[in-house]
Parts: C-alpha cells; sequence; structure tokens
C-alpha cells in the first residue's frame, strides 16, 4: 500500500511539474515578445505594458509563437471589448419577459449604433491606427490629427465598409 502511495504521489508530482514548466516555458516566450515589440506598442504606441502583456499571453496561448505588433494591437483591442461586454452585461438589467420596445424601435436603435458617433448621420467608416477606435465617419474626422476618443495621434486613418 505504501508503494502504491508512492507511485500515485510521485505520477501527480510529474504531471504537476510538467504544468510547471509549461507556464515558466509560456512565461519566457511571452517576456522575450514583450521585449521584443515593448518600445513601439508602449512608447511609439503609447498603450499600456499590462494590456501589452495580456495580448501576447493570450496570442501565446492560443498557439502564436511569434505575433507580431498588429497581432499584438488586436488582441488588445479584442480584450478591451470583451472586458466592455462584460461589464455593460454586469451593468444592464436583465431584459423584461414582455418588451415594450417594438420590432420597428429596435431596429432603429441598432442602426443608430452603426452611426458616426459626432454627426449621427453617415456610417461609421473610419478606423484609426494605432489606437484601433473605430466610431466616426471619414468626413467628420478628415480634419483631426487625434482621436477624439482617447486624444492619441492618428497615424494612419483605415476607409472600412460594412459588407
Amino acid at each position: 500500500m505504501n508503494i502504491l502511495n508512492q507511485e500515485t504521489t510521485s505520477g501527480q508530482n510529474d504531471e504537476m511539474n510538467g504544468a510547471m514548466a509549461a507556464v515558466t516555458i509560456d512565461d519566457r516566450l511571452v517576456q522575450t515578445i514583450l521585449e521584443k515589440h515593448r518600445h513601439m506598442i508602449t512608447y511609439d504606441m503609447g498603450f499600456p505594458v499590462d494590456d501589452v502583456r495580456n495580448a501576447v499571453l493570450e496570442l501565446v496561448q492560443q498557439g502564436t509563437g511569434d505575433p507580431d505588433i498588429e497581432e499584438i494591437v488586436t488582441r488588445m483591442e479584442v480584450i478591451r471589448e470583451r472586458k466592455s461586454l462584460d461589464e455593460n452585461l454586469i451593468a444592464q438589467p436583465p431584459p423584461c419577459p414582455q418588451s415594450t420596445e417594438t420590432l420597428m424601435e429596435q431596429n432603429q436603435r441598432l442602426k443608430s449604433i452603426l452611426l458616426c458617433h459626432i454627426c449621427h448621420k453617415n456610417q461609421i467608416n473610419a478606423l484609426f491606427l494605432p489606437c484601433t477606435h473605430h466610431k466616426y465617419c471619414v468626413e467628420c474626422t478628415k480634419v483631426n490629427d487625434r482621436c477624439p476618443d482617447c486624444g492619441r495621434p492618428i497615424k494612419e486613418r483605415i476607409r472600412t465598409f460594412i459588407g
């Protein structure tokens, strides 16, 4: 019985050591990737180091061995959106079983989400880099050199299409 107990314990230790090794490898890989892109993402683009680290960690855990800057920035935006959705779900009361909103009202409300947050007339079609905000139309922001949301300099403005 003692030998069986030792084998079980030994097997559990091996599993634990393997898990710890995987965490250590991930940490080293994450740190290497973070150091490789730190200057560009944190200093030039202005993202917090913790946000970059979380994005790189998620990418490594999902199998991306050497993510580039675009992948890291995109993942940070995904994480931010996920947090925002989680916060909105927590903040919103549960829906009433009998909604007073008609289908037409609901349709109008949903359409308004896709409208420029400045003019409320044109569809959202301007994506700003490096901050990746996507809430405005090109017409309202063509004279701005800074993002209306975060105030960061706009280095590139990409016209987007819904389709």
